[in-house]
């Protein structure tokens, strides 16, 4: 499915004709960065969810999910990420969160559910800045020696 860079969409869900949530998708490479901003509750979740069923479309991808601008984020968004890690994984494909706010990681780690999940900031993309880096856990660069970097 291509992609055009900054392309945007908004959650059905609104609050006196302002979005509650709204995403953005920006490729980067062979990454999809899919980003929240607002409110992820029980009006919205099944919307993210939706977009990332049609991302994916059963083939493998790297999808990069940017949480950054999450300011509430409820049980029905943890559902919506495990929901969504499920369907990227099930295809061969990988779910990192990014940049997660402290409001989304304080739920993640109240549910437990946070150490299920990759992480990376935006300090530390694979490829990005360095090329020997491959990977990050918990932010930081891992180079491709297996030696951990402070990214």
């Amino acid at each position: 499915m291509p992609i055009e860079q900054g392309a945007t969409s908004s959650a059905t869900a609104r609050i006196i004709g302002a979005p509650i949530m709204s995403l953005t998708l920006d490729p980067e490479g062979t990454t999809i960065v899919l980003g929240a901003r607002g409110e992820v509750d029980m009006s919205n979740a099944d919307g993210l969810v939706t977009v990332v069923e049609r991302l994916a479309g059963g083939r493998p991808l790297r999808l990069v999910l940017d949480l950054s601008a999450v300011t509430f984020f409820s049980a029905h968004g943890v559902s919506a990420l495990l929901r969504a890690r499920t369907i990227v994984t099930g295809t061969g494909g990988e779910l990192v969160l990014r940049d997660i706010s402290r409001t989304v990681e304080h739920v993640l780690t109240l549910t437990g559910v946070h150490p299920g999940f990759g992480l990376e900031s935006r300090s530390c993309v694979p490829g990005a800045d360095r090329p020997d880096v491959t990977r990050c856990v918990a932010g930081h660069a891992v180079p491709s020696s297996g030696g951990e970097h402070r990214g």
